[in-house]
Formats: structure tokens, C-alpha cells, sequence
């Protein structure tokens, strides 16, 4: 009862009043059990009825049936309460009783008689906070996590009268509150469908789990429950994977005060909880306290096998936009009618060029003549949806004689067979050099080699992975049959015939041109 009500403390003065009434409603009922029927219902949960509610005779006729069959385990698992004599008792349990229903009423008396008690520290604290994170950013959301639904309902309320935009989520929550918090806190719904009628949400864990909150970017924890991971889920909601929106997340976790710690030992069970989880599966993130040590394994282990991208993805921004708009059906419907062969100029501060997108066969190209340029060049997708991009707000020109001679030029570029002949980089050029030194000391794998070094120099169709094995793989005189035998198992003549086969398809078949952007400076 003191560990719960201490947690229930810290967690709220709502939360610790709710407690405190029911335990001394629970203990008031026990006594009158005792002296009005002579009996204590033992319940395998829930608090104890009072007496003036229940059939009395029939719970006591309960026990007697029970005894009757010697305490048979399969009717005692039947019965939802089971009333024990009280002989069966020590004189010191109803006086212990009595006992905490004096402290109960002394802790009540204190506290909440005549609501003489209004100070909140804790909330005051938060008020002040979150009026300052605000300010600072205001389309930065903010979440704000309970374990408990009271405590929650508790804070908004308190928010909601101190004029902050705040809703509430529970486990009560209906459909259409869920959907509104969709629309608010989740960056990947539909643009036209996002609404920003809210700066804050208060929730219980009921949101820890489902939800994309990633138009926030700080959590605060309002109570910390033993369970770590439940903390981590919290977080999981703002710091999605691929879903990036603000270049740090901020959380604020409230522990318990130090008095509080002593009987509740909340704070030392979830940071050490925390601290077995870093170390056995490792973390990126600071759940707990700032000094957490990070072992981020399978993170680390990604960055050694791709040190060049340990970055976060060019592409999620791109993705952010497409998932907000892939649902918006009557904007789909207008793009797809965009005929082929379309050409746009567009004016703008930033990256200029031009730019054509198409296809062949199932295969994507991208052509451009970059700024500064003067011949135009197969680009990757990085490049191409740089000059891409472009806000709502702007506005296309006339076509020129300027842009069909780039168009022309970038067409023809396109059109040339399959070769994504890559710029020289110490991985690509260490991997052919190992197998050149390979096929120059193995003349019967010659076959082999050639077409490897074939799908490397002419194709560059090989992942990072593959090129960074190849490229640091340990050669010596002694072991070259082995070395070998190890890049036939991890890269197969199968898998190199399948490669070519792809690029002669590509090459086989016409290229269809969507459409092509000329990007000028706004300054033109």
C-alpha cells in the first residue's frame, strides 16, 4: 500500500487522491465485514464490496460448501470472493486495520480537507517548460506520456485551462480521436488531410504503440514505470525509422523526488533495467538520464560494413512526401494524366539544371546537364530529385529555344546503351586490383574473373557490401584458391549472369521519355 501510494504521488495529486480513497474505502470495508457478518472476503482481485451491497448469507454459504468438499482448488478457482471466519484470524489483523485507516484518514485530512493543499510544483514545472519549447519552435508538437489514464486526463485539463492547443488519448479513446491524432501528429498522412489544431498531446501508453507522432520532436515523460522498454516504445513514436523531421529529438523524464525513491526504487530499477538492455542489445538513443552509456551493436555493426553511409538516407525526405500523398486519390488522378514528352521551366534559388526523366522497360533513367555543365550525363536519383523538388507556391515559364537544346542533348545521352561507368573511388579501384592480382595467379578461373570485373567496371551493379568485401579481402600467395572460393560464395556466377542478363534487357529495349525540367536560377 505505501509503495503505491508513493508512486501514485509522484505520479499526480489526482492520481494520489484516487489511490488514497479507494485504500481507505478498502480497509473501512474490511472492518465493517469484520464486525457487521464476522467474516473477511478474501478477493482474487478488485476491492472488497461493502457488505449493505452483497447477499452476505450466500457468500457465507460460499465458504461452508467449500470446506465441505476439503478445499477442492477447482471450487475455489469458481468463487469471485471467499468470505474466511474471522477466528481464523490473530486479534492484531483488525487492529492493524484500524491502524491504517487512522494514517489513511490523517494523510486524507492533511492533504485534501477543504482543498487547503493547491500547490503543484510538478505541474507548474511543466507548464513552464512547454511554454518555452513552444516559443522555440512553434511546429515542433510536443507529447506528453502518463502511466496512468487519471493522471493524464488530470494534466490536460490543467493544460487545456492555461490555454495551451492540447488533446487527450487513453485507452477510451474512440476512432474519430484517433484518426485526430493522425492528422495531427503524424507527418506521412495525406498533406491536405493534416490539420494543426494541436500543439500538445497528453496520452497514456494507449499511444505508445501504432502510432507515427513524427511531427513531434519531444517527449516528456510525466511518470517513469519499472519497465523501461515501455519508455522506449514512447519514444519509438517521434523517432521513426526513415521518418526524420527535426535533427534531434528532446526528452524530459520525470523521476520520482528522492523521499519518493526510498520506498518506490522506480528510478534505480529502470535505469538499471535500461543499462542491461544497452549492453546486451544496444541503443542509439538516451532514454533515461543523460549519461546513459550507448552501445549501439547492430547500428555499428551497419556503419562498419558502410562506413560512406552512415548518414542518415538522401532519399526520406522524398519518401516523407510521396507517403503523404500517395492516399490522395484526386491528386494521383491528375498526375497520371500528365502526358509523356511534357517540358517545364521552372525558376528558383537553389540547385539549377535540366533534367529529364524516363524509362525503359521496367528501369528508370534520369539525364541532366547540371549547372556549370556543358554535356549532359546519366545521374542518379539524388541528383535528379534535387531539381526536382519544388514548393507549391511556384510558378513555370515559357519553353525556349535554351531548353530544346538541352533536351535534345540529354535525350540523345539517354539513348546510348546501358553503362553506369561510375567516377574512380579507392573501394572500386582496391576491388579490381585484388582480382586482377587474382586472375593473373588462377589462369583457369579466368572465365570467372572477367565476367566479375565485367559487371564492376561496366555495369557498377554490385552493392557497397560486395565491392567493400572484394575490396579488402586478405590475399596471400598461399591462400589464393581459398580466397577465391570464398567470392564464388558470396557473389555466384548465377548472381553475375543475372546482372548481365538485366543490362542487356535494358539495353534491348526503347526508352520512353515523361518529362523533362529546365530549373533557372529566380535571379535569370
Amino acid at each position: 500500500m505505501q509503495r503505491l501510494l508513493v508512486m501514485r504521488f509522484e505520479s499526480s495529486k489526482l492520481a494520489f487522491k484516487s489511490t488514497l480513497l479507494s485504500l481507505l474505502d478498502a480497509c473501512k470495508n474490511i472492518k465493517r465485514w469484520w464486525e457487521e457478518t464476522g467474516y473477511v472476503p478474501i478477493k482474487k482481485s478488485g476491492y472488497l464490496q461493502n457488505p449493505d451491497e452483497v447477499e452476505v448469507q450466500e457468500m457465507i454459504d460460499k465458504i461452508d460448501s467449500i470446506l465441505k468438499c476439503e478445499l477442492n482448488p477447482d471450487e475455489l478457482r469458481k468463487q469471485d470472493a471467499i468470505p474466511i471466519p474471522k477466528e481464523m484470524f490473530s486479534d492484531e489483523f483488525i487492529e492493524d486495520v484500524e491502524s491504517d485507516i487512522c494514517v489513511l484518514n490523517d494523510i486524507y485530512e492533511k492533504w485534501f480537507k477543504n482543498e487547503t493543499v493547491n500547490v503543484d510544483p510538478k505541474y507548474d514545472r511543466v507548464k513552464e517548460e512547454l511554454s518555452l519549447l513552444i516559443s522555440e519552435n512553434k511546429n515542433r508538437k510536443i507529447v506528453v506520456f502518463s502511466s496512468f489514464a487519471d493522471t493524464a486526463k488530470y494534466v490536460f485539463e490543467k493544460l487545456k485551462n492555461d490555454k495551451f492547443r492540447v488533446m487527450l488519448y487513453t485507452g477510451a479513446s474512440s476512432n474519430s480521436e484517433r484518426d485526430l491524432v493522425t492528422k495531427n501528429f503524424d507527418a506521412s498522412c495525406v498533406i491536405s488531410l493534416q490539420k494543426n489544431d494541436f500543439d500538445i498531446i497528453v496520452a497514456t501508453d494507449a499511444l505508445s504503440e501504432g502510432f507515427n507522432l513524427n511531427r513531434a520532436g519531444i517527449v516528456v515523460n510525466y511518470d517513469i514505470p519499472y519497465n523501461p522498454t515501455r519508455v522506449v516504445q514512447r519514444i519509438g513514436r517521434i523517432n521513426r525509422i526513415n521518418k526524420k523531421m527535426f535533427d534531434k529529438i528532446y526528452i524530459f523524464n520525470f523521476f520520482p523526488t528522492d523521499i519518493g525513491e526510498d520506498t518506490t526504487s522506480i528510478k534505480k530499477i529502470s535505469t538499471l533495467k535500461m543499462f542491461l538492455i544497452n549492453n546486451i542489445v544496444g541503443s542509439d538513443t538516451r532514454t533515461l538520464t543523460p549519461d546513459e552509456n550507448l552501445r549501439s551493436y547492430f547500428k555499428q555493426s551497419y556503419r562498419e560494413a558502410d562506413e560512406e553511409n552512415n548518414s542518415q538516407s538522401w532519399d526520406v525526405k522524398y519518401k516523407n512526401i510521396y507517403d503523404s500523398v500517395k492516399n490522395h486519390k484526386e491528386f494521383i488522378d491528375v498526375l497520371l494524366d500528365i502526358p509523356e514528352r511534357v517540358r517545364i521551366v521552372r525558376k528558383r534559388n537553389g540547385d539549377t539544371g535540366s533534367v529529364l526523366f524516363a524509362k525503359r522497360g521496367e528501369n528508370i533513367l534520369f539525364g541532366a546537364i547540371l549547372d556549370g555543365d556543358t554535356k549532359a550525363k546519366v545521374v542518379s536519383p539524388e541528383v535528379a530529385l534535387r531539381l526536382f523538388e519544388a514548393s507549391p507556391e511556384e510558378k513555370s515559364f515559357e519553353c525556349d529555344e535554351e531548353l530544346d537544346r538541352k533536351f535534345a542533348l540529354i535525350r540523345d545521352e539517354i539513348k546510348k546503351p546501358f553503362d553506369m561507368m561510375p567516377d574512380d573511388s579507392s573501394r572500386r579501384n582496391n576491388a579490381i586490383k585484388n582480382l586482377e592480382y587474382l586472375k593473373d595467379n588462377l589462369p583457369s578461373e579466368k572465365d570467372y574473373i572477367d565476367d566479375l570485373l565485367e559487371v564492376i567496371k561496366e555495369y557498377d551493379d554490385l552493392s557497397d557490401g560486395e565491392l567493400k568485401y572484394l575490396a579488402n579481402i586478405q590475399i596471400l600467395p598461399q591462400n589464393l584458391a581459398y580466397v577465391l572460393q570464398k567470392i564464388k560464395q558470396k557473389i555466384s556466377t548465377h548472381y553475375i549472369n543475372q546482372i548481365k542478363q538485366k543490362a542487356e534487357y535494358i539495353n534491348s529495349e526503347p526508352e520512353t521519355i515523361l518529362f523533362n525540367e529546365d530549373v533557372r536560377n529566380a535571379s535569370d
